[in-house]
């Protein structure tokens, strides 16, 4: 298993943290600030404090992810045999003025919304009212809870 563990990320071009077609990591215990703010990203998840692609296995808590272009994120495009599953993001601090957390699918065989993909007992600080979550769509802090999502989490503006 491989660990990220204490590191402090800040303004990079791009995203913060990135786990990229891989296996078992657990991402852990740092402060990841002001990153993802490349013009050319696009309005994607690309940019986020932390992003996890195209792996299995991820665990995801004790960060501090704050004013990132997006928060915490899961993606899943075409990547051969890589899948996005059993991402885990719990116990996190995530500060959002713009952007999502959550998790997006491309074109790819394999449905990441089906995939025991989840987020639990984080702690989120929005800029106001919008949707700040996104599965298969943009969502709002409601929507995010109905699909199971953060039930034990904490929302404030």
């Amino acid at each position: 298993m491989r660990l990220i563990e204490g590191n402090r990320v800040e303004k990079n071009q791009r995203q913060g943290i990135m786990h990229e077609i891989g296996h078992e990591i657990v991402i852990r215990n740092n402060v990841v600030r002001n990153n993802g703010f490349d013009p050319d990203l696009g309005n994607w998840l690309y940019g986020a404090g932390i992003l996890i692609a195209h792996s299995d296995g991820a665990e995801v808590y004790g960060n501090l992810v704050e004013d990132n272009w997006n928060g915490i994120a899961g993606i899943q495009q075409n990547r051969g045999d890589s899948q996005l599953r059993d991402l885990w993001v719990h116990d996190n601090t995530i500060r959002m003025k713009r952007g999502f957390t959550g998790v997006a699918g491309g074109t790819s065989r394999f449905d990441p919304y089906n995939a025991n993909n989840r987020f639990d007992r984080n702690t989120y600080y929005l800029g106001g009212a919008g949707k700040y979550f996104k599965w298969k769509k943009s969502r709002t802090e409601q929507e995010w809870r109905s699909l199971g999502m953060d039930r034990n989490g904490t929302f404030l503006r």
